[in-house]
């Protein structure tokens, strides 16, 4: 046995009667069912991500299952049980991953993402469920991503995709405004996809995401954004239309 085989014990206890558990919050009695009928390949998952991670902690794992997990898959069973099972395989690695890199959980260098996971998730539930190998790893890697961006603002990308999300059609609506609203957050390198993925969007949500007035039209804020790297929607309506010319530093204004 390695040094953290003393917790795998503990771990296991996660699928066992909750009547008998002193813990903060119980999970719901759906992902409690799953878990305990899947223990066999769940815990299998587990040895083999501690394998990679070897930090990985039981007892920090657990609390995202018993909190995070628990929120998504309680949200999904509003809308039916077909597909929890998946739902909660595909939730169960995403968090393996999370936890094992410290992404999540106690001690994590990233909190923000877990955040998003449970602002984010349980809102887009319905989407979650057609595709959830899909959803719960791009919500994960986009918050990452801004939030590993020197100058970004995660919270923003988050309360964009809170909001907006739900009026997503479908997966890949929803995965194009995250594109859109990642290049709002903060990640300029987006500019040029973001802008090409907006013209398939539906123009309210483009607009919505974008911080753009009501009154405005995505063919004109297009023109303006190719033609103005600097162009902010949002302020739109305070800026002039023309170019302010100024004296460059130092200058006396003579030829």
């Amino acid at each position: 046995m390695n040094k953290n085989d003393g917790n795998l014990e503990d771990f296991q206890q996660h699928t066992d009667d909750q009547s008998a558990s002193k813990q903060s919050r119980m999970v719901s009695e759906a992902l409690a069912s799953i878990l305990r009928s899947g223990r066999s390949d769940f815990n299998a998952r587990f040895i083999a991500a501690r394998r990679i991670h070897p930090d990985l902690q039981a007892e920090v794992f657990t609390e995202f299952l018993r909190t995070a997990v628990d929120d998504l898959v309680r949200a999904v069973q509003g809308i039916g049980t077909d597909c929890l099972g998946e739902v909660t395989m595909a939730a169960y690695d995403a968090a393996l991953e999370l936890i094992g890199q410290r992404i999540s959980g106690q001690g994590s260098r990233f909190s923000v993402v877990e955040e998003g996971w449970r602002r984010i998730l349980p809102r887009i539930a319905p989407l979650v469920a057609v595709a959830p190998g899909r959803l719960i790893p791009a919500v994960c890697n986009a918050i990452y991503q801004v939030a590993s961006t020197p100058g970004s603002r995660p919270t923003q990308w988050i309360e964009i995709m809170e909001r907006l999300g739900p009026q997503c059609a479908d997966a890949d609506t929803f995965l194009k405004l995250g594109q859109v609203s990642a290049w709002r957050a903060g990640l300029a390198h987006f500019r040029e996809g973001a802008i090409a993925v907006a013209d398939e969007l539906p123009e309210a949500l483009t607009l919505a995401a974008l911080g753009a007035k009501s009154d405005s039209t995505w063919a004109d804020l297009r023109e303006r954004l190719l033609a103005d790297p600097w162009f902010d929607p949002p302020t739109a309506a305070k800026e002039p239309l023309g170019v302010r010319v100024v004296s460059q530093v130092g200058s006396t204004g003579r030829q």
